[in-house]
């Protein structure tokens, strides 16, 4: 359920490449500084699920998905230049997908002279229900 989420999340922010860079697996195990320049970051977070609710031989469960995308730039880019692409591309991206901004505001941009980039961090929730059934597949509804 939860790989199909992001792998689709992953398909319609690469749609956006060309103002947010490409688009990497978080935890990929390739080094920050041997990403492109600019750069997005998918990390998966927190999957919480509800109680299952029996429906005649399959059921339904809600849950609650978190992620978050981490855009990288150059240390001298702009900090208002991540926090459009974040607001103006990847929150759109993103919501075609069913996700909703999860942090009340956007972040600052930070340096971080470990990855050589500056950072910008905004998390994200999708909510949804998980169906199962006896005779079907597992099924995941997130719109």
């Amino acid at each position: 359920m939860f790989s199909d989420l992001l792998g689709e999340l992953m398909e319609l922010v690469a749609q956006e490449q060309s103002v947010l860079g490409p688009v990497y697996a978080g935890y990929d195990g390739m080094r920050a500084g041997d990403k492109a320049k600019p750069a997005c970051v998918l990390l998966p977070g927190d999957v919480k699920l509800g109680s299952a609710v029996p429906d005649g031989g399959s059921g339904i469960m809600p849950f609650e998905a978190h992620f978050a995308l981490v855009l990288l730039d150059a240390m001298d880019t702009p900090g208002s230049v991540l926090q459009d692409r974040l607001l103006d591309t990847a929150l759109p991206a993103v919501r075609r997908a069913g996700a909703q901004l999860f942090s009340a505001a956007c972040p600052l941009p930070k340096a971080d002279p470990l990855l050589g980039r500056l950072t910008l961090r905004g998390e994200f929730v999708i909510r949804g229900v998980y169906a199962f059934g006896e005779e079907t597949e597992e099924v995941t509804a997130w719109h």
